[in-house]
């Protein structure tokens, strides 16, 4: 029998490093296997050019951790590598999380230091779960922070994307999608991401593209044959061979289904994007055809459409794929995941890192949000039992079992609109960095100096 070797999502429980095995095994039969840790998962930096950042990826994480399991298989893999003792692998085929998960609500936007994600579970149930975290959250947040910011240049206008194509895998792609779909695009590509994930079909346009217009012997035929089958409205590809060419065959188009009642659109993909959308314009105007929206592509991402919006193009609608995709500008994000407290029979300890440019905060903490005159004015990272704003992490897993209702996109896609409204213009730029405000709390930063007083006597 021929071994697999492509991914599957079955290998997720052992994707992980080494140490973490051996280290929650090391747990398991020593004397902490019931010591409970309470985790913080946080982002440390902002990307460039970011002013804030999207929190999209609860419902993947939500479902991943009630569902995580270990196969017989995946089991004999631990076993082989000597990653794991005996007794450890006899948990392991029992495995089910039993803990909590607090967590901000999708949608909801932050900021570098917040603790996005709280767990507090057995130290081995959460440490098993690193590797995830990291991964969900960085995927997630990097596609929805880079997409929404080509919504905002594109201020009145529509965005649509992204298309599967380019991604770096499909999996990466679906979450794209459901994050453009979240942030604010008006359509979604994929047929499935639509049916999962309940998103209006928005634009549900027959396009004639470059390869079906190619496949035909003239631009002509290919552009009648798309009419003939478009039962909604139609989108022509004006740019395969000859831009003006191809404009004046679409308006022969156009005209026709004009007088069916018919919708139609001109894409262009290529060239010039300024200069040929306010020249198609001006001739789709001279021929009574006002009303024909244009949709512009062409590798575009939030800079390309800035400096066209600063042109006044006459385009309706701009599809951004490649550039949000990959986030080609900062495709990368550092998310830590840190132990912050462990409780034992003896007591609680609080825990922290003290290492230079990694410093990390102890105790369970909540991430409050101060707001005045309708504003967001600043957030405070504070302990979980204070009252210093509104607190954004809420509980979602309740000793194992989920304790929410995961929400709509369209609902999500409503709380990020109120946000956006209530931060300060000067964070919707996206030419320039602004820092937002988070503080810290005094009982936190007294907890702090006392926790690395304790460990510093260790050295003394």
């Amino acid at each position: 029998m021929k071994k697999e070797t492509t991914y599957s999502p079955n290998d997720l429980s052992v994707m992980d490093l080494d140490q973490i095995y051996m280290a929650s095994s090391l747990w398991y039969d020593g004397e902490q296997k019931n010591h409970i840790g309470v985790f913080d998962l946080v982002v440390r930096d902002m990307p460039k050019h970011r002013n804030f950042m999207v929190f999209t990826g609860l419902d993947e994480i939500v479902t991943t951790i009630q569902d995580w399991k270990y196969t017989d298989e995946q089991i004999k893999l631990l076993k082989k590598y000597k990653l794991i003792s005996n007794k450890f692998a006899q948990y392991l085929k029992q495995f089910s999380f039993s803990g909590d998960v607090h967590a901000m609500s999708e949608g909801t936007l932050f900021f570098p230091g917040e603790p996005v994600i709280r767990i507090t579970a057995p130290l081995i149930e959460g440490n098993l779960l690193t590797a995830f975290l990291i991964t969900a959250l960085s995927s997630n947040v990097i596609y929805a922070s880079k997409f929404i910011r080509s919504v905002i240049a594109a201020k009145e206008k529509s965005v649509i994307g992204v298309a599967p194509q380019r991604a770096h895998s499909f999996e990466s792609a679906y979450k794209a999608q459901r994050a453009s779909a979240i942030v604010g695009s008006k359509n979604v590509p994929s047929p499935i991401v639509r049916d999962k994930l309940n998103i209006e079909w928005g634009d549900p346009s027959t396009i004639a593209y470059h390869a079906f217009i190619s496949s035909y012997p003239t631009e002509y035929e290919a552009m009648q044959k798309a009419a003939e089958f478009a039962k909604f409205d139609l989108s022509l590809m004006i740019d395969t061979y000859d831009l003006k060419k191809g404009l004046q065959n679409a308006i022969q188009i156009i005209k026709d289904r004009k007088k069916k009642k018919l919708g139609t659109k001109i894409v262009i993909d290529s060239g010039n994007l300024a200069q040929q959308c306010k020249y198609v314009r001006k001739e789709l105007d001279k021929k009574g055809l006002k009303n024909t929206p244009i949709t512009l592509a062409s590798n575009l991402d939030e800079y390309k459409i800035k400096k066209l919006m600063e042109k006044n193009i006459p385009a309706d609608t701009f599809i951004v794929n490649t550039e949000a995709l990959v986030s080609r500008d900062d495709p990368g994000l550092e998310v830590v995941f840190k132990l912050a407290q462990v409780r034992t029979k003896h007591g609680i300890i609080n825990k922290m890192k003290l290492s230079k440019g990694k410093r990390s905060y102890p105790g369970e903490k909540q991430v409050f949000r101060v707001e005045k005159g309708k504003k967001f004015q600043k957030d405070v990272i504070g302990l979980s039992k204070e009252k210093l704003g509104v607190p954004l992490q809420k509980q979602v897993i309740k000793k194992g079992k989920v304790v929410y209702s995961s929400p709509s996109v369209s609902m999500i896609q409503k709380h990020i609109q109120v946000q956006l409204k209530k931060l300060s213009p000067r964070f919707l730029d996206i030419s320039k960095e602004y820092q937002y405000p988070v503080a810290y709390s005094n009982e936190l930063k007294q907890l702090e100096k006392r926790v690395e007083k304790d460990i510093r006597k260790q050295y003394t």
